[in-house]
């Protein structure tokens, strides 16, 4: 689901996940924007969940950062600024590198997602 103004209504209605692919483009221009946008979705997932009537753990999240700079920020630096440990502290989650043009880097960030949704469902 696109992060784009426009279409953030429609997260509310598919909150209620089993796991969550969030892609980011590493602009520092653009890292508060993102920062604050996943907060309010990690919130109204959060929201959903405690609505639910299974009370579910929290959905695993995989981080995809993709670049389009030729002075790319470094993960732990993307980290730091989206405040991810502390925002993220109740979800498992895992971070990564991925090129948008040949999708290197998206295996090892799904080969995790479904590793993780595949122990809560076993």
């Amino acid at each position: 689901m696109s992060g784009q103004g426009r279409y953030r209504d429609m997260w509310k209605r598919h909150a209620d996940v089993d796991a969550i692919v969030w892609t980011i483009d590493d602009e520092r221009d653009r890292i508060g924007v993102v920062r604050d946008e996943m907060q309010m979705f990690v919130d109204e997932v959060e929201r959903q969940r405690l609505l639910s009537s299974t009370r579910r753990r929290p959905p695993p999240i995989v981080i995809f950062a993709g670049s389009s700079s030729d002075t790319p920020l470094s993960l732990r630096e993307i980290s730091g600024l989206l405040d991810l440990p502390r925002r993220l502290k109740s979800h498992d989650w895992f971070f990564c590198r991925w090129n948008r043009t040949n999708g290197n880097g998206l295996e090892c960030g799904m080969d995790w997602l479904t590793a993780q949704v595949k122990r809560r469902i076993c």
